[in-house]
């Protein structure tokens, strides 16, 4: 902002002899400034992706998840946990009756795991030794409710 102004003034105080050179900075600074002021959904890299079939939040006391499934195949998880420290998941998934797999590009989250189950309210991290709502793998579906 400080540029723009500064560059405003010394092409204003030069108007007789203006050139490209001299503009070309204040047109730059113009645009970018118009772009971020009037078109804020600009900067959404959310209309360049695939719209979202699924969502899931996990909020538990010190940690939030977010689990995002794409109508494209694609699948992507955030997880923030304690002292901000955020992790990042992606990979694609498919699914069987009610039942997600999830392919992931590098390591797997324990906390979510390969497979869930899909139901009216929840993904459930399909364990495969035990399988239990009060499980903690749980993600309720929807958006993030603010509860922690």
């Amino acid at each position: 902002m400080i540029k723009f102004i500064s560059t405003s003034i010394t092409a204003f105080r030069n108007r007789k002899a203006l050139d490209r050179d001299l503009m070309l900075p204040s047109i730059i600074y113009f645009f970018t400034l118009s772009l971020v002021a009037v078109n804020p959904v600009f900067l959404n890299a959310e209309l360049f992706q695939s719209k979202i079939k699924y969502r899931g939040c996990y909020e538990g006391t010190m940690n939030t998840g977010i689990i995002l499934f794409r109508e494209s195949g694609k699948f992507e998880y955030r997880h923030t946990g304690f002292f901000g420290i955020t992790s990042f998941y992606n990979g694609t998934w498919a699914q069987s009756g009610d039942t997600l797999t999830i392919d992931y590009r590098s390591e797997v989250p324990e906390f979510v795991g390969e497979k869930m189950l899909l139901t009216e309210d929840w993904f459930v991290k399909i364990n495969p030794i035990s399988f239990s709502e009060t499980d903690d793998f749980i993600f309720y579906r929807g958006f993030c409710r603010g509860a922690n």
